[in-house]
């Protein structure tokens, strides 16, 4: 360690060092020389023998040094100093680089960065790593939740997992004497849940087994934020009574700001409370669960055992359990396979990085061809093939590590950006774009493979070549420049497969943007305004109150002169619907399973008149749809084209059953019309829609829709007063105009277009500079023998097509192999694509004529330049 530490000093003052020594010497030899001179010397002799007697300055200085710096740390500072000076020397080319690869580098790193922050972090708990979402799957690998009945028996049964919980969703108005009530996100959850977490409350306590079992005493525990902006962090709220969906409950902690489980949740319930629990049938999948894992667990082994249980669920209960299988996942790292658009994105910026290094190889190439006179005669002098390869890494080496400081600013730049960019929304509350050593590490590892890609070319062209074949390099009979050509050709052929690849990804997005927007506009958007009130189940419990509150409401929103129509619903507009399994009556069941899935929509009546959308077929629901024996629904075109072949299905019976409920009766519904196609779930493809009225099935939480005849918020006033006349107590939240729930649903499109679209612009300037960089050069290398054509009488387009030719080959090549990248890359982006297959011919047929195009600009223009060759001056040189 001390050797280590002297060495270290001596290397941080080596000047002063050398000053030292050099002095030193000096006076040794003054002393060995005034000895010889009083022995009879002559001064002369004297000085030849002090000289004599310590024999090479220089070498001595050099041993000295070796002492203190090792010889190769020596050689490989002394080639960054050369290599410091070659890339200040060329500018052009180091800033072409430098650039080049810190594109790649921070697209890359700010795709990696959102990436991480989404999905691989994990929740912010004590090991995040362990905790992990748990699932059924049905036959057809569709994710279900679970019944009460069967988490019990997974709980019990499993010893893979250190605890379970399981939670539902819930909506909670918190009201108490003297502030008006206010609507929370909230959840009922285990009372193991907080323990399993390894979160503590900043108040009180967490719930006990005693809190979450039938009869206990009700309980809240509410976020800090609740504590704050309510009760202004009054501590005595613990023990506090206070109302919860008109239910009294006493508060019994406070949770800190960071814990938000399981999503964007600001108050919690035993789940003991929740109304999803007192159905005890197995087909009542109503729960999410959560897990983490025991120590030395892995997730396939956990996953493993829980297939066991149901395998043995099943054959117990073989009528609701049947064919269900387990799923074992992160909890925030569930979207991380190529199903997920971000992963195509990441792959993508990979891409861009490849054709980045791919450019600055044949640029290197090119410059290490044009060096190798230079190269050659360091090798005749002695220098081993193995010192001129390290030159040419270090070289490379110090570009990335340039090139990577301005990706780190660069991927900076782009998260911040991104976070600017996003739009208004309660995003899961893990979400967290920060720079830690894993985006850190991840760009060091990024930059340290950038320098082995882009220096591998080089180094392996000049492996081949010996040291005569590099000293006719730069001549016009060498074999090192047909070499170094064939290189260039290969790298080029392979920044075009990229980039074409890259093209069709941007390509089918824009088709996708186009085909939404074309599918968007037919909904008018404008003057609509949307809210969402919650209905308390102690106060509206049966269908017929639900039925009779919305029918009410509707009527007082149509007396109110700016609003000229209303209506409800059970989901917004181009939002998730919930999903249930088709069986069309009197076509069998050959599956043996839950039938095709579609989404299902409660509406009222001027539903599609308040969104501006006109029936295509059929009629309305009237007003005895959806009273006993009267069944309806309506389809979109897209259920006509994927069931009915675009036949007429007008009259025809459909059964609808929810996959989370599938024993449960299902009435035989009526189609009794036809609408267009309006998009019902977030980026993906077009869905099929069944729509019912709404007092068909007023479970959900209506959302109350109305067209106004001006500014859509201005209503919103009178809405609430409206609710108010008929309940004081009830909230209206999720105020927002229709305008802006369409440009939210479409913000993950956008967003993907954009970064498609900059990472094939990106790829496809690298590519047209990699190819005019490349024809240039092998102009300038090639001057004699134009000059010497040109001499003979070639013509113009000759000399010309001379060039072309071989980049047309190269075009040729690289396009096939990039035609077939895309064909089976595109694949990928299935399921973020509407109305557009991963196949789609035109765009594929119009990003290789763009290519081409680009590539025959490339390559022409630079051979152009052959044209201004002077046969005379070129000939007189040689």
């Amino acid at each position: 360690m001390r050797r280590a530490l002297r060495r270290l000093w001596y290397a941080l003052r080596q000047r002063q060092s050398d000053a030292d020594l050099a002095e030193e010497m000096a006076v040794h030899r003054e002393m060995a020389e005034r000895e010889l001179a009083q022995r009879g010397a002559a001064p002369p002799d004297a000085r030849l023998g002090a000289e004599r007697l310590f024999g090479s300055a220089a070498l001595a200085r050099d041993r000295s040094r070796d002492v203190w710096i090792p010889p190769a740390l020596q050689d490989i500072t002394r080639d960054v100093r050369f290599a410091v000076r070659l890339l200040t020397k060329d500018r052009g080319f180091t800033f072409a680089a430098v650039m080049t690869l810190a594109l790649g580098i921070g697209a890359a790193g700010t795709i990696f960065t959102i990436f991480d922050g989404m999905f691989l972090k994990g929740l912010p708990v004590d090991r995040p790593d362990r905790i992990v979402a748990v699932r059924a799957l049905d036959r057809q690998g569709r994710p279900l939740q679970l019944s009460p009945a069967a988490f019990d028996d997974w709980r019990t049964a499993t010893e893979s997992f250190r605890g379970l919980a399981a939670y539902a969703g819930a909506t909670a108005i918190i009201a108490d004497e003297g502030r008006p009530p206010e609507r929370v996100a909230a959840s009922y959850i285990s009372a193991t849940a907080f323990t399993l977490l390894g979160e503590r409350p900043l108040l009180g306590r967490v719930f006990t087994a005693d809190d979450d079992r039938r009869g206990a005493p009700p309980v809240v525990i509410l976020g800090e934020g609740v504590w704050q902006d309510r009760y202004g962090g009054d501590p005595r709220i613990i023990g506090r009574p206070v109302t919860v969906n008109d239910e009294p409950v006493t508060v019994i902690g406070v949770m800190p700001a960071r814990f938000r489980f399981p999503m964007i949740d600001k108050a919690w319930l035993p789940l003991a409370m929740a109304p999803q629990v007192r159905d005890r049938r197995r087909d009542a999948r109503t729960l999410a669960v959560v897990g983490r894992l025991a120590d030395g667990i892995t997730i396939p082994q956990a996953r493993a055992e829980l297939d066991a249980i149901a395998t043995r669920l099943a054959r117990e209960y073989p009528d609701t359990d049947a064919g269900l299988h387990a799923a074992v996942e992160p909890y925030t790292g569930g979207f991380s396979g190529f199903d997920n658009p971000w992963s195509d994105a990441l792959l993508a910026a990979g891409f861009l990085l490849l054709i980045g290094c791919a450019n600055v190889a044949s640029l290197l190439l090119a410059r290490a061809a044009g060096r190798g006179r230079d190269l050659a005669i360091r090798t005749a002098l002695g220098a081993t093939r193995w010192r001129v390869l390290r030159q040419l890494v270090v070289e490379s080496t110090l570009l990335s590590t340039v090139a990577g400081c301005v990706g780190l600013a660069l991927t900076w730049a782009g998260v911040r950006l991104w976070i600017v960019s996003m739009p208004v929304a309660n995003w899961p509350y893990w979400f967290r774009w920060d720079f830690d050593a894993r985006v850190l590490a991840f760009l060091t590892i990024v930059s340290a493979a950038t320098a082995v890609l882009a220096g591998v070319a080089p180094a392996a062209h000049l492996s081949g070549a010996g040291t005569a074949a590099l000293m006719k390099s730069d001549s016009r009979s060498g074999t090192t420049g047909r070499r170094a050509r064939r290189w260039t050709s290969g790298l080029i052929a392979c920044e075009l497969a990229l980039t074409i690849v890259l093209l069709a990804g941007a390509g089918l997005m824009v088709r996708t943007t186009i085909k939404l927007l074309q599918i968007d506009s037919l909904v008018d958007t404008s003057h609509v305004l949307m809210a969402n009130v919650h209905l308390p189940e102690a106060r509206y419990s049966t269908p017929e109150q639900r039925t009779r509150f919305v029918e009410t409401f509707a009527e007082h929103l149509d007396g109110v002169p700016a609003i000229r129509s209303t209506t409800v619903a059970n989901v917004w507009p181009f939002y998730n619907a919930p999903l249930r399994a088709l069986a069309v009556t009197g076509r069998p069941d050959v599956s043996g399973g839950p039938g095709p899935v579609v989404s299902y929509v409660t509406i009222g009546p001027e539903y599609f008149e308040t969104l501006g959308v006109h029936l295509l077929l059929g009629r309305g629901f009237s007003s005895t749809d959806g009273t006993t024996g009267h069944f309806a629904a309506i389809v979109n075109q897209r259920f006509v084209q994927m069931f009915f072949g675009g036949q007429s299905p007008i009259g025809a019976g459909i059964r609808l059953t929810d996959i989370n409920a599938a024993q449960a009766d299902t009435p035989r519904l009526t189609i009794v019309g036809v609408v267009p196609t309006i998009r019902q779930h977030y980026a993906q493809d077009l869905d099929p829609v069944v729509y019912v009225p709404y007092r068909q099935d007023p479970t959900a939480v209506p959302v109350v829709m109305v067209r106004t005849s001006a500014d859509p918020n201005a209503a919103a006033p009178a809405i609430r007063e409206s609710l108010r006349d008929l309940d004081s107590s009830l909230v209206l939240f999720n105020i927002m105009p229709l305008e802006q729930v369409l440009a939210g649903t479409g913000f993950a499109n956008r967003v993907f277009l954009t970064f498609f679209n900059v990472f094939a612009g990106f790829a496809l300037l690298l590519s047209a500079i990699g190819l005019y960089a490349a024809t240039r050069h092998t102009v300038t290398q090639r001057r004699h023998e134009i000059g010497v054509r040109m001499a003979l009488g070639a013509e113009p387009r000759q000399v010309v097509w001379l060039f072309t030719r071989r980049m047309l080959v190269v075009l040729a090549l690289g396009g096939m192999a990039g035609l077939a990248g895309a064909l089976a890359g595109t694949r990928l982006m299935r399921g973020f694509l509407v109305e557009t297959s991963p196949s789609d011919p035109a765009t594929l047929v119009s990003i290789t004529l763009l290519l081409a195009l680009v590539a025959i600009v490339a390559t022409v223009m630079p051979a152009r330049r052959a044209l201004r060759v002077d046969p005379a001056v070129v000939l007189r040189c040689e």
